[in-house]
């Protein structure tokens, strides 16, 4: 056999290898991204409802924009109109407060937060309700006690309206108590002109969402594609200085 047809059998061979790892290159490829698309088809979703463990008021009665005293409804609530909220007279001023216990949710590390909505009832038991009125929410960290001190506690979240119900989306904030780890999540209510009253209870509804972890085998799959195509990748470099040669 001559040296041009040992120098074409020669090549024609390399094209073949060539072809075929590229088809091994794909197919490793391929592999890894279906097992993707598979944990990231498994990821689930929940609903939590939250019931404030603490609801009551704080009272500022002298204008200075703290709090004096506070007032909770752990036996009685049934029996009452709800939470005080407002100004009720030119120096005292109500503000409804909730705190919720976020050790309940026992999240597991590869949950998330997705959607967190804060809602209260309004009550019209005594005062004629104006669906213009606006509150705003204030976020604090909590601890499970009714502090006087809640009153001006807090940082602005949001604000609303409402004839039934006033609803907060409180998303980013409850992700901060979450993530921090803090066992508890305040609210506060600050009535923007006008005097009413407001559930002693409150809710807390947080939506999450199990973010899919790629399986060991997905991992390998991609570090095998990977790795075969930078060998391939050099491979065919080192055959072209050859050639050339």
């Amino acid at each position: 056999m001559s040296f041009l047809v040992k120098l074409f059998a020669i090549k024609g061979n390399l094209v073949v290898m060539n072809h075929f790892y590229h088809k091994l290159v794909a197919a490793s490829v391929c592999t890894a991204l279906s097992f993707t698309l598979v944990a990231n088809k498994e990821a689930k979703a929940a609903t939590i409802t939250l019931e404030s463990t603490l609801g009551f008021h704080a009272a500022d009665r002298d204008r200075d924009g703290r709090g004096d005293s506070t007032f909770d409804y752990p036996f009685f609530s049934p029996m009452l109109l709800g939470v005080f909220m407002g100004r009720y007279t030119e120096t005292v001023e109500f503000r409804p407060l909730y705190e919720f216990n976020m050790t309940n949710l026992s999240l597991p590390s590869n949950t998330i937060v997705t959607h967190a909505i804060f809602q209260v009832r309004r009550d019209d038991r005594l005062w004629r309700l104006n669906p213009n009125d606006q509150v705003s929410l204030f976020g604090y960290k909590g601890n499970g006690k009714d502090d006087a001190s809640d009153f001006q506690a807090g940082t602005y979240l949001s604000n609303s309206k409402g004839l039934d119900f006033f609803r907060f989306d409180v998303t980013p904030f409850v992700n901060v108590i979450v993530n921090n780890n803090d066992a508890f999540a305040g609210f506060g209510l600050r009535a923007e002109g006008f005097k009413g009253h407001v559930d002693n209870k409150a809710s807390l509804i947080i939506e999450t969402a199990d973010v899919a972890v790629p399986e060991p085998t997905t991992i390998f799959g991609s570090a095998i594609g990977l790795c075969l195509g930078g060998w391939l990748k050099r491979k065919k470099s080192s055959q072209q200085n050859k050639t050339a040669l």
